[in-house]
């Protein structure tokens, strides 16, 4: 019996149900993929325009830290992927929704385990969480030294690296057409709001990055 092909994964990074005029708004006239590489390239774009400052000190391994921790932390969506949907108090269905529940936790560094918790804790910004997290890294001798000079080392990167996620996806969700799920974006402390006299541009309030401004590109496919 000869062997089936290998399907490889899907390789998108969100899901959006555009906001358009449909009769019956639970079924979607299209459904459009951002590919994950689009994604993980913006928020590492965001990293790199980060205000230096806001980074522990010295910056150049902070930042490389940030940097490692934004290309792995979404490594474990394709697997996670879920097509679901919403019920209501009747069990009858409501709407399609989607899910990638559990992918922070493939996220691993076998040479950095600060960069591994990073990449894993950016979707549970708590202080339970965090400080978790820094008391198992303050066990280890390369690590001690950084939280002994600043005790909020691993906060502030994880600060960084939970914005610039919730940051891009937001903005994704504007620009790819996805009014609904763009307001219901969680751990923003930014607000974002579309420019009035030019196209394709918004604002985000208050501006922490150091250039006047950032260009983004959103790509996706689409499945009408």
């Amino acid at each position: 019996m000869a062997k089936s092909e290998r399907q490889p994964p899907y390789n998108f990074g969100r899901v959006f149900f555009p906001s358009e005029p449909n009769p019956n708004p639970a079924i979607p006239n299209e459904i459009r993929f951002q590919p994950l590489g689009n994604h993980v390239s913006n928020v590492g774009k965001l990293v790199k325009k980060w205000q230096p400052s806001d980074f522990p000190d010295p910056y150049e391994s902070s930042f490389k830290r940030v940097i490692k921790a934004a290309n792995l932390h979404d490594i474990g969506k394709p697997q996670k992927f879920a097509l679901q949907v919403e019920t209501d108090s009747e069990q009858k269905f409501k709407k399609y929704i989607y899910s990638f529940r559990g992918h922070r936790f493939l996220a691993e560094c076998k040479d950095n385990l600060w960069v591994e918790k990073l990449a894993q804790g950016h979707h549970d910004f708590s202080v339970k969480d965090i400080s978790r997290d820094a008391y198992v890294l303050n066990k280890y001798p390369e690590h001690q030294s950084i939280l002994a000079k600043d005790p909020l080392a691993y906060a502030r990167e994880l600060y960084i690296l939970e914005m610039c996620d919730q940051i891009e996806a937001e903005l994704a969700c504007r620009v790819i057409g996805d009014d609904e799920q763009a307001e219901s974006r969680t751990f923003m402390d930014y607000t974002i709001a579309k420019d009035d006299s030019e196209q394709n541009v918004y604002r985000v309030d208050p501006w922490i990055f150091s250039p006047d401004q950032i260009e983004l590109t959103f790509d996706y496919w689409q499945k009408c």
